[in-house]
């Protein structure tokens, strides 16, 4: 049996990161390999760019004094959450015995599988703080095969620097896909390489799939699920008139101070499981997470999802928000600003995304599946 290892963000106390990280390492074992995450926690990053990072939140601090006030006096709360998604790495996932802290302890000392794969998540955002040349498998030894699966670039444009960076580093894959269409068209335009474009490895289970593992909330009234990173007071906004228009109960999942903060019903003793749980049986879901986005276009669920930034930021995350909803043919669920809710929004035909799930799921299965076996 071969023998396949993955690389991706696995321990990030993020529902979306975690069950991105199980779906994909799920998936490889149902379809009979012997499968384990590498361990590898990307402490990469050299002592100015941790001090950097130190001086800018110190001034968010001093910026947004209440964020950071909400946060503290929510501590113990916080813990809470994260001894159970510690929990759930534990006896969900497999993890290399060996831990691997930064990109020189993989090239002393590489794991040994006769695969590697790299992906999901946004393992390639050349902005965010744990960008590494690991992430593209450059550590693997020669005569190894290496596939991609579903990687996001997460951003629309990349700078010439991080085009030329990339370009080195994308030799090390063979086989080449990414997650959102744009991802595609800049891999292509860096390699000039066909890339395959494939679905979030989450959806690549279906709701019975996830039911295995979903633990359901107690409530049992109807309710609004809101679960939100950013700090757009405008997405709360919005559910408190679907809340009037239908009397159903909000219950938040606390990640930004403003619902660390709310009146409204909050749960922090969810950790994944507990958070497809959620989705499942909400009666709506509003989120501007991708990974919420996407958990309930899989159960089914009015949803209404969200931008937490504006497309003209350099750094804007949002092409992943559009890409899905395109694909789905759902774009009438992405809710800006002036747009204002009506009870007819809550209506919602499935017919046609669930067709297309549907053939980009297979698409993306036989992708992984080639991949691995050829």
């Amino acid at each position: 049996m071969n023998r396949v290892g993955i690389i991706t963000r696995h321990i990030s106390k993020n529902y979306g990161t975690m069950l991105q990280a199980y779906a994909i390492q799920k998936y490889i074992e149902n379809l009979g390999f012997d499968c384990e995450i590498i361990d590898y926690r990307a402490k990469d990053r050299s002592m100015r760019i941790k001090w950097l990072h130190k001086i800018k939140h110190f001034f968010y601090a001093m910026l947004t004094p209440k964020k950071y006030i909400m946060k503290f006096t929510n501590k113990k709360n916080i813990i809470v959450r994260n001894k159970i998604f510690n929990g759930f790495s534990k006896t969900r996932f497999r993890i290399s015995t060996k831990r691997y802290e930064t990109m020189q302890d993989l090239k002393n000392d590489p794991p040994d599988y006769d695969i590697y794969v790299c992906g999901s998540d946004q393992i390639w955002n050349p902005y965010l703080e744990y960008k590494s040349p690991a992430y593209f498998l450059t550590f693997v030894p020669e005569g190894k095969k290496t596939v991609a699966y579903a990687p996001s670039i997460g951003v629309s444009n990349i700078g010439t620097e991080n085009r030329l960076e990339m370009k080195d580093w994308l030799k090390s894959v063979q086989y080449l896909s990414a997650r959102e269409k744009r991802g595609c068209e800049i891999i292509q335009e860096i390699t000039k390489r066909p890339v395959e474009l494939v679905l979030d490895p989450v959806l690549l289970h279906s709701p019975e799939e996830w039911d295995k593992i979903a633990i359901s909330p107690e409530l049992k009234e109807p309710y609004i699920l809101c679960y939100f990173l950013g700090n757009v007071q405008f997405f709360r906004d919005f559910a408190r008139e679907i809340q009037k228009a239908t009397g159903y109960k909000i219950v938040n999942l606390p990640k930004s101070y403003l619902e660390m903060g709310s009146k409204d019903h909050k749960i922090y003793d969810a950790g994944p499981a507990e958070f497809l749980g959620l989705i499942k049986n909400a009666a709506v879901v509003c989120t501007d997470s991708f990974h919420g986005t996407i958990f309930s276009v899989n159960y089914h669920k009015p949803f209404f999802c969200f931008c937490r930034t504006v497309d003209t930021d350099e750094r804007s995350e949002n092409s992943r928000i559009y890409n899905i909803l395109e694909v789905l043919q759902l774009q009438s669920r992405l809710i800006k600003p002036d747009i204002e809710f009506s009870t007819d929004m809550l209506k919602l035909d499935y017919s046609i995304a669930h067709g297309l799930l549907e053939h980009a799921r297979y698409k993306s299965a036989e992708y992984i599946r080639k991949a691995l076996e050829q």
